[in-house]
């Protein structure tokens, strides 16, 4: 099954400007950029049938297909390219490893919408699951301590938290592989 890959919309100089070490007051550590990079990672699109007040529509789930960590990606944004001499990090999920999460994803959504509009929305199976590559925009840093990175969006411009750290760190690992 071929993967479809998504195209950045932060160019580089962009992606720098936002992950580039800020001024703090009070942060006694420096940090130094030492490089930044656009890493692909794998990702499921996972397609799930809804009904919200008789309508029916598709709810999109991304689930990275290294940790199983279920987003919601904001598709109007989203474009597909073709890329060559690309040599991606590996699946290492497949798609029956990442339906729990997709559920999950999907009963957490429709829960916050039943509270917020005081009506349930229905979810119902999943229609499609296509191998997709996402783009981050990797930052790497020495500090006193060593070495750490920040990844980036880079199609929404949003620095990654701590809930994609491990994701990102394996990642990396696969990639010196």
């Amino acid at each position: 099954m071929e993967a479809k890959f998504v195209r950045p919309l932060i160019s580089r100089e962009e992606g720098e400007r936002n992950l580039r070490p800020k001024r703090r007051l009070f942060f006694r550590g420096k940090k130094q950029l030492q490089k930044i990079e656009l890493v692909y990672l794998p990702y499921f699109w996972v397609s799930v049938k809804t009904e919200f007040k008789g309508k029916k529509e598709v709810l999109v789930i991304a689930v990275d297909a290294i940790e199983g960590i279920a987003v919601f990606p904001k598709e109007k944004f989203v474009r597909f390219e073709e890329k060559e001499n690309v040599s991606p990090i590996p699946f290492l999920l497949t798609e029956k490893d990442v339906e729990p999460a997709v559920f999950s994803a999907a009963r957490d959504f429709s829960l916050q919408v039943g509270i917020r509009e005081k009506l349930p929305l229905k979810i119902g199976n999943i229609l499609s699951i296509d191998r997709v590559y996402y783009p981050f925009w990797m930052a790497y840093y020495s500090t006193s301590k060593g070495l750490t990175f920040t990844a980036l969006d880079a199609v929404s411009g949003a620095i990654q938290g701590v809930k994609m750290r491990q994701t990102f760190v394996r990642a990396l690992q696969l990639l010196q592989k």
